[in-house]
C-alpha cells in the first residue's frame, strides 16, 4: 500500500494522531519549567493546559474530562499511545467507519479520565 493511501484509507485516524502530536508541540512551548531531555512535562503545565483531578473538575467543568485525554507527560507516554491509536484506531474505523471513530475516542477519553480521577 502506498503511504499517501493509508492517509486517505483512515482519515480519522490520521487526524487524532496529527492531533496528539500538535498539543504535544504546545505543551513543550507553553512549558512552565524547562522541558529535560526526556521531554518530561511537569504538573503545572498539565494543568494550565487541560489535566484534570477532582478538585480541578469542579472549578473548571467536565471539558477537562476531554482535553486531559490530549495531553501526554513525556515522549515516552506521547509514543505508546500514538501506537495503540494506530493500530486500534485504524481496525476500529475500518470496522465502525470514520464516523464512528471519532465519538468513540472522545468517549473513551472522557470514561479514562473519570477512572483516573476514581484512582487517585
Amino acid at each position: 500500500m502506498h503511504f499517501f493511501d493509508s492517509f486517505r484509507k483512515y482519515p480519522a485516524t490520521y487526524f487524532l494522531l496529527l492531533i496528539q502530536l500538535l498539543t504535544f508541540t504546545f505543551q513543550i512551548e507553553c512549558a512552565f519549567t524547562p522541558w529535560t531531555a526526556a521531554l518530561r512535562s511537569d504538573i503545572q503545565t498539565l494543568i494550565a493546559m487541560g489535566g484534570v483531578s477532582s478538585s480541578i473538575l469542579r472549578d473548571f467543568g467536565l471539558i477537562r474530562l476531554l482535553t486531559s485525554g490530549f495531553l501526554h507527560t513525556d515522549i515516552f507516554h506521547l509514543f505508546t499511545n500514538m501506537v495503540a491509536l494506530l493500530i486500534t484506531g485504524r481496525m476500529l474505523e475500518k470496522t465502525l467507519g470514520k464516523h464512528s471513530l471519532l465519538p468513540l475516542f472522545m468517549m473513551s477519553v472522557c470514561l479514562g479520565s473519570i477512572f483516573a480521577i476514581h484512582m487517585n
